[in-house]
């Protein structure tokens, strides 16, 4: 009973201002198409699982102001990687009001088929496109994707940093809002599944530093769910004050502003870490870590991040 329950709480959120009005998938100002809608847990409310033809559609209402709104959500691939051939639906506005000789007008964000490329495809009718490459994406990750529009520039964000900026385009009055496949005539439509949660509507945008909070936010909040089942990790390494005794350091090493904390700038130098600190008695683990270039992919150099030894 209360699984049932739970399910229905999966909610888009709409904010005006400090002003937040949850819109739910059984409210009239949304009808769900292509199949039943089914759930899994998300990172603040149950996600939906969309796959195939299944779409939400929600019906806008003058909710977004024109000229300054955002969209961001939180997608989980399930079972499918980058590669694979077919089109995975995240989002898509649509204004049938907005259309040009029967063209359509239409804001569509998917990994793209037959490429590992996270699309953002804006059609006005004219083609104002952006793409990314997601090729390291891995099944079963939470990704943060959001979208603004303000002064007639698009913004594309990924994982709280922005990807790319699109100018001098006019602005839309968006009719409906669309998770999932938004159209049932495309090809390449697969049975692919992906977890999509936490969708937001902004109004007005939301600026960049907005956005990486509600990223970090989110990250903070799936780090604690993998704790509360089974997966913490065995070591956990913060760079904020002295290194701790177990990591060895060789050449030279210096602090660096981090995403949360300090994070270390490694010149030639390198730290290690006994493999058994961090696996304990464990044959498998996962070792996750970020990193900031401070050189161009164009140099000749060799970079070296995690090497690994026995």
């Amino acid at each position: 009973m209360h699984k049932m329950i739970s399910c229905f709480l999966f909610s888009l959120v709409l904010q005006l201002g400090a002003q937040e009005m949850g819109c739910h998938f059984t409210s009239k100002n949304c009808r769900i198409e292509g199949g039943q809608l089914q759930y899994t847990e998300g990172i603040n409310s149950p996600a939906g699982i969309f796959y195939g033809k299944r779409k939400a559609v929600f019906q806008l209402d003058d909710e977004l102001k024109t000229d300054s709104w955002g969209v961001s959500m939180w997608v989980k691939p399930l079972g499918w990687k980058p590669y694979c051939e077919n089109f995975i639906f995240f989002l898509a506005l649509t204004s049938q009001r907005e259309k040009s000789d029967g063209l359509p007008v239409d804001l569509i964000v998917s990994k793209f088929c037959k490429q590992t490329s996270l699309a953002f495809n804006l059609r006005l009718p004219e083609g104002q496109n952006f793409y990314h490459d997601i090729a390291l994406w891995e099944t079963d990750s939470w990704h943060h994707l959001a979208v603004t529009f303000e002064q007639g520039t698009y913004k594309y964000y990924l994982d709280g940093e922005l990807l790319g900026e699109k100018s001098a385009i006019k602005a839309v009055k968006w009719e409906n809002l669309i998770i999932g496949t938004p159209y049932a005539s495309w090809s390449y439509i697969g049975e692919e599944k992906t977890a999509i949660g936490d969708v937001t509507l902004h109004s007005p945008a939301p600026d960049a530093e907005q956005i990486r909070e509600k990223y970090r936010a989110g990250r903070q909040k799936i780090r604690e769910q993998e704790n509360e089942y089974g997966n913490k990790a065995q070591a956990e390494y913060s760079f904020d004050s002295d290194l701790p005794l177990n990591i060895k350091v060789a050449g030279k090493i210096a602090k660096a502003k981090g995403i949360i904390g300090q994070g270390l700038s490694a010149e030639g130098g390198s730290l290690t870490v006994a493999t058994k600190d961090l696996l304990g008695d464990g044959k498998r683990g996962t070792v996750t870590m970020w990193v900031c270039p401070q050189w161009t992919p164009t140099t000749d150099e060799c970079y070296f991040f995690l090497p690994a030894q026995c």
